[in-house]
């Protein structure tokens, strides 16, 4: 059974959406959620954005939205949510989820 690492809530799933239309992004792009390595031992930190699927990528959807993640990122990514933030400083947030 296949365990989705990243989920996209329905706000931020609409956002996107949004965004996909408005820019007129192709549906052959999928919403890549993925970690940027710091040099060294350095922190990671998440990135998002618009990207074709590859053969070392995993896809699948939430929320009407399209999300690629590459393989080598799974570990990193396990319970990442993404959201949209309204308000003064609106935007995605990424975030790891801490279960209890």
């Amino acid at each position: 059974m296949f365990i989705e690492p990243v989920s996209i809530t329905p706000t931020a799933a609409s956002r996107v959406l949004q965004i996909r239309e408005s820019k007129k992004i192709s549906s052959a792009y999928a919403l890549r959620v993925g970690v940027n390595n710091a040099p060294g031992c350095g922190e990671k930190t998440f990135i998002i954005g618009f990207d074709k699927p590859g053969t070392n990528d995993i896809v699948y959807n939430q929320n009407g939205v399209a999300l690629v993640i590459r393989k080598s990122d799974v570990l990193f990514l396990e319970n990442v949510e993404v959201d949209y933030l309204e308000g003064e400083e609106s935007g995605f947030s990424i975030e790891k989820k801490v279960h209890n």
